[in-house]
């Protein structure tokens, strides 16, 4: 079975999960606040081993089930069932947070850590935000739906570093109009363009589960990693966490694209001057390749509206919203309508002008 630990307060023994306004852990029932190293040191002074007991077999079978592990919670007792991707948890009995320490121990520990900077209540304005004025949503959306789920989430990503050098070859041209006597000239000149361009790429990221929606995370980008701190359990205090199921060499080819894809364009935006430009030949070399396992800030949510689920996320340090809504294919089809008889009066108008009018 997995050790866990809980952060309890020192004061009235009531959960202390992470207040991720100030950065410390928060007492819910007294309000006193702790420092993370602070409670880490009275934790150590005052920890108690529990006395070993050991039932008698009554001969009961036991199954084992390979997709799940079962932690207890050190607060009241209670059993808590979850994947064994489970990383931190609260327990549904007495709704005290629990931490598996174990989880992070058994594969890899994160490097870093982003701690949350907004709420629970900060997401669900984003999502009030991300809803308001949207032409074709359906009427009755808003007053019918339920955000369900709503939970902190740190995702596991890995980070990529490296040195990248790039050589691209372009063919360009140029074309220019004249007048000559009573011919109009088109002169058109080409090019061969070469470039090369070195970078430093620092974290960049990819996500390390594969139960989350790859789009959704990446839509969520950038973060600040200047503001990352050394993994500690205690800023995982009153979220849930996810321990990755996809190891660097299963993602490493999406970093990679993503490198080449940004040094491509690093190269193609240097070529300017030009009425057309059209890649070539592009070679690339990565050197002083180096990786990062960190745990990041995200709000998951979802809501339903005619038994499709629709699923939402919010960046848990820069507030940074995404996520699909639902259509009204009547609004859709009015709206086509219009901008079909606004273009034709338009272009009648134009067509009329130009026959110099009514004669």
């Amino acid at each position: 079975m997995a050790g866990i630990v809980s952060y309890k307060c020192p004061c009235c023994g009531a959960d202390i999960p992470y207040d991720s306004s100030s950065g410390q852990l928060k007492c819910a029932h007294c309000g006193t606040a702790y420092r993370i190293d602070e409670l880490e040191q009275y934790n150590v002074e005052s920890e108690i081993q529990a006395d070993s007991f050991n039932w008698e077999d009554t001969g009961s079978e036991n199954v084992e089930m390979s997709d799940s592990v079962t932690y207890v919670c050190p607060s009241c007792g209670g059993a808590v069932v979850g994947d064994r991707n489970m990383a931190a948890s609260s327990c549904p009995y007495c709704g005290n947070s629990v931490i598996v320490a174990e989880q992070f121990e058994g594969m890899l520990k994160p490097d870093l850590v982003l701690p949350f900077k907004l709420t629970k209540e900060d997401a669900r304005k984003a999502y009030a935000e991300h809803i308001k004025g949207k032409t074709f949503l359906p009427n009755d959306f808003s007053a019918n739906n339920v955000i369900e789920n709503l939970k902190g989430l740190y995702v596991p990503y890995w980070l990529f570093s490296c040195d990248a050098e790039c050589q691209g070859r372009f063919r360009a041209k140029r074309t220019r109009t004249y007048i000559t006597g009573d011919y109009e000239v088109r002169e058109e000149s080409h090019y061969l363009v070469y470039r090369d361009a070195r970078a430093q790429f620092e974290n960049v990221p990819v996500d390390a589960s594969s139960k989350l929606d790859n789009a959704l995370l990446d839509a969520l980008e950038p973060y600040d990693y200047s503001s990352g701190k050394d993994f500690n359990t205690a800023y995982l205090s009153g979220f849930f966490a996810d321990k990755y199921d996809q190891d660097k060499d299963q993602v490493i080819s999406k970093a990679n694209r993503r490198i080449k894809n940004s040094m491509a364009e690093i190269l193609r935006s240097s070529v300017v001057g030009y009425d057309s430009v059209i890649s070539e030949q592009t070679s690339m070399q990565f050197r002083n390749g180096t990786n990062k396992y960190a745990l990041l800030p995200v709000y998951i949510f979802s809501t339903q509206y005619n038994g499709k689920l629709y699923q939402f996320a919010m960046n848990g340090q820069t507030g940074k919203f995404a996520g699909d809504l639902p259509m009204d294919p009547k609004k859709a089809t009015q709206h086509s309508l219009i901008v079909f008889v606004v273009s034709f009066i338009i272009c009648s108008l134009i067509a009329f002008l130009a026959m110099g009018g009514l004669q």
